[in-house]
């Protein structure tokens, strides 16, 4: 599966992300004393394969707009990784589109079992006639890195890899006004530890630095 954001049927899905504003909290970090782990946040699919392909971190992509009806949780395996998604009211699948909290204002919580260091996900939020909305999405990851993105109606891409720890879970909730959404997500890109190319790679990166400061 590529960059091309899924297809909701109820909405149109070709909103340029030139349109999107997203802000990460970790540029917040110096001013508010909180120490986070090295996290690249990225809005772009596209440059979120491109890092990860460059840094040797193995892909795979798990699809939920296949789901339909309700669910009090899941546990979905992928090539590459175990996932559990859960949320007080339960889970809801509209067949096509996306998953969803069964109520609208709670939280969606994506856990990964294996050594997950990047993810990356379509994600929306939806009003309680599971119609996608505008509105502003907060997503946090269990190391207290958070980040929060305003979404259009065909909602958003948000990507996340981390260089030091392992990325255990992802948590999705309405921000602000949009705390009365469900938050959804239709597709997601995960990525397992970097492989020794990839940490090669990383080294002659580093190198390289060096070597242009001391000239």
């Amino acid at each position: 599966m590529g960059c091309s954001e899924p297809d909701v049927s109820i909405q149109e899905c070709e909103a340029p992300l030139s349109v999107r504003v997203a802000v990460s909290m970790l540029m917040l970090s110096p001013l508010i004393g909180q120490a986070h782990a090295s996290v690249v946040v990225l809005d772009s699919c596209d440059a979120y394969d491109q890092i990860t392909g460059a840094l040797g971190i193995g892909n795979d992509t798990l699809d939920f707009t296949t789901y339909d009806g309700a669910f009090a949780s899941l546990d979905v395996a992928s090539s590459i990784c175990s996932v559990g998604l859960a949320a007080s009211s339960g889970l809801e699948g509209v067949l096509g589109s996306y998953l969803k909290t069964d109520s609208i204002g709670e939280t969606l919580v994506i856990d990964f079992e294996e050594e997950v260091r990047s993810v990356g996900g379509f994600f929306f939020l939806v009003d309680e006639f599971q119609l996608p909305v505008m509105g502003i999405l907060e997503l946090e990851l269990s190391d207290g890195t958070s980040y929060v993105t305003s979404l259009n109606k065909d909602g958003g891409f948000a990507g996340f890899i981390s260089s030091r720890a392992d990325i255990d879970s992802l948590t999705l909730r309405g921000f602000g006004p949009s705390m009365f959404a469900s938050p959804a997500v239709s597709s997601l890109k995960l990525g397992v530890v970097p492989s020794p190319a990839g940490l090669a790679l990383l080294g002659i990166a580093g190198v390289a630095r060096r070597r242009r400061r001391s000239l």
